[in-house]
């Protein structure tokens, strides 16, 4: 099978390799906007490198499109005229719903928000989740498609509408980035402040939260059993519980608000680009 994938930034790569690593009847057509980026791929048997995404959808039957969201509408207008009669298109972009890329592109669509998480390892255990959102009139071959294929490196979790997809991007996508960020900053006011190795307190602490994780995610402990199995009453780590418990809904309150505003925002815009696209369209075919 032929699949296509557009777009080569941190999303593109991770599907790309994951994909050659299942070491399956796969053959992937990629293009970049930057060309040494998949350079890399010249001696691969399993990858033709495209010299444009009008090569990609001329040569495939499914179509990854893993560009940054403002320029997804755009690329789908672009290769909409030479896509197969059957072709079917995956997009990575959170954000846009159904309604916009229906504007430029009248076939059923999937979305599909991978986890950075989502890696193959030598030992194939899976990583991360992927969160799928197909459009109502998807054929049902094509739902199978999208399932078995991000079921092979990930935890799938389907959802049932835009606002669904949105909360659980926050939780599943985002939340790498928000757990990175609160190991640097306590490893680096342990480091500054306490005169400690901060090398040594990173490897420490990662260590702790990622065997804290496997506890939880491995049904070992709920959240409420490790925490008493770890504080006791009145001593530190109960003094530290009971701050944060103070102080952490209202963080995750201004969050989750200035991310869901953010979205609403970002909604509006991709519309507004959508409709510059579509008139850029008209005043280029009067002139072609």
């Amino acid at each position: 099978m032929n699949i296509g994938i557009i777009g080569y930034g941190n999303i593109g790569e991770l599907l790309t390799l994951n994909i050659l690593n299942l070491n399956e009847d796969y053959k992937l057509f990629i293009s970049n906007r930057t060309r040494s980026k998949i350079d890399k791929f010249e001696n691969n048997d399993n990858v033709v490198i495209c010299s444009s995404n009008k090569e990609v959808a001329l040569n495939c039957d499914k179509i990854i499109i893993a560009v940054k969201s403002p320029q997804l509408i755009d690329v789908i207008a672009e290769i909409a005229d030479y896509l197969k009669d059957d072709a079917f298109i995956i997009h990575t972009c959170a954000g846009i719903g159904f309604d916009e890329i229906s504007k430029v592109y009248d076939k059923p669509v999937t979305c599909v928000i991978p986890s950075i998480a989502s890696s193959i390892c030598e030992n194939k255990d899976k990583k991360g989740v992927s969160l799928i959102y197909n459009d109502v009139n998807l054929a049902s071959e094509n739902k199978t498609f999208v399932i078995d294929l991000f079921s092979k490196f990930s935890i799938v979790k389907e959802v049932k509408n835009q606002k669904e997809l949105e909360l659980f991007t926050i939780i599943t996508s985002c939340m790498p980035a928000f757990v990175a960020l609160n190991i640097k900053s306590f490893v680096d006011f342990m480091a500054v402040n306490y005169n400690l190795n901060k090398n040594e307190v990173f490897d420490l602490l990662s260590e702790t939260v990622t065997s804290s994780s496997n506890l939880l995610s491995s049904n070992i402990f709920t959240a409420d059993e490790l925490m008493d199995k770890v504080a006791t009453k009145k001593g530190i780590t109960q003094k530290g519980l009971d701050l944060l418990d103070d102080e952490l809904p209202e963080i995750y309150e201004n969050l989750l608000n200035a991310l869901l505003k953010w979205a609403i925002f970002f909604s509006f815009y991709i519309s507004y680009l959508t409709i510059l696209g579509k008139t850029r369209y008209l005043i280029r075919d009067c002139f072609d």
